[in-house]
């Protein structure tokens, strides 16, 4: 007989060699799509590859700041994708806060820059202003009932979890495997 390990070891090096080349598609797409070389329609949803901010607005709605793309992304309270928009971040770090009137603000490290959306992503005002927030700080935020969201593990699977005032813990944002 004749062995069946050669066959194995092609198996491995095609396989291999696919994988490889989705990563490098798909970073190099991801590149594109934060230098603005590519727009993204506010239906799709993109990986949430380098989450560096959440907030949250009255309604509940989570906004994750994904640093990668320079994107923000909205997500139901249940965690149901909703729509997503580009941010100008220059390539840089950028984070995310809701003003009381359910304005969304994001801010630059790049180039300091201040931008205000609507809840849909409609730029309502752009300025260059050090936020007076701090992005990136700590990766959490609370809502008006209390409740506490946290974003864990933001580079490789990364979720956003809920923390009930009790202590009882909710993944509520989670990486669907499609998008890994």
């Amino acid at each position: 007989g004749r062995s069946r390990w050669p066959n194995v070891a092609v198996a491995l090096r095609i396989a291999a060699t696919i994988l490889v080349l989705l990563g490098a598609v798909g970073w190099f797409a991801g590149f594109a799509i934060s230098a603005g070389a590519v727009r993204i329609a506010t239906r799709v949803q993109l990986p949430l590859g380098d989450l560096a901010d959440i907030a949250i607005d009255s309604a509940g709605h989570i906004y994750c700041a994904l640093q990668f793309y320079g994107r923000v992304q909205v997500y139901a309270d249940d965690g149901k994708f909703l729509r997503g928009w580009q941010v100008d971040s220059d390539g840089g770090a950028f984070g995310v806060q809701v003003d009381e009137n359910d304005k969304i603000h994001v801010g630059t490290a790049r180039g300091d820059k201040l931008f205000v959306f609507d809840t849909h992503g409609a730029l309502l005002e752009q300025r260059r202003d050090r936020p007076a927030f701090n992005r990136t700080a700590d990766r959490r935020a609370d809502d008006a009932q209390g409740n506490r969201y946290e974003i864990i593990s933001p580079l490789l699977f990364p979720t956003v979890v809920r923390v009930s005032p009790a202590g009882a813990s909710r993944v509520v944002i989670a990486e669907p495997w499609y998008l890994w």
